[in-house]
């Protein structure tokens, strides 16, 4: 039996992710992934949740004490290991202070359209 490959040509082109105040939780991973495997340019103001995330949470009552507590299952740090428990910080800043939500990206875009 034969195994037939194909070859893919790809087009690079430059790829930007859009970052902000409510960045936050999975899209704070997300972003972290991006930034870190250089899958595209972050580009907006710091993100709203910390670069490293925790998942789920697990109730204790401590053996000898009986104090009840709450923490988290996991922790999840950036694939870099880098800025754990800051924001997300983007490749280009894109100030949003005084603009709508539209202007916002509109500025954003035509930043990105310089990549």
């Amino acid at each position: 039996m034969s195994v037939s490959t194909k070859t893919i040509t790809i087009k690079q082109r430059s790829q930007a992710c859009l970052t902000g105040p409510l960045t936050y939780s999975s899209s704070v991973l997300f972003a972290n992934t991006v930034q870190d495997y250089g899958f595209a340019t972050l580009v907006g103001t710091p993100a709203g949740g910390r670069s490293s995330q925790s998942g789920g949470i697990q109730f204790l009552t401590l053996k000898h004490t009986g104090i009840r507590t709450i923490a988290p299952r996991f922790i999840l740090h950036r694939p870099s290991g880098k800025q754990q428990m800051t924001p997300v910080q983007p490749d280009l800043a894109v100030s949003q202070q005084g603009l709508s939500n539209t202007e916002f990206v509109t500025k954003a875009l035509s930043v990105t359209n310089s990549l």
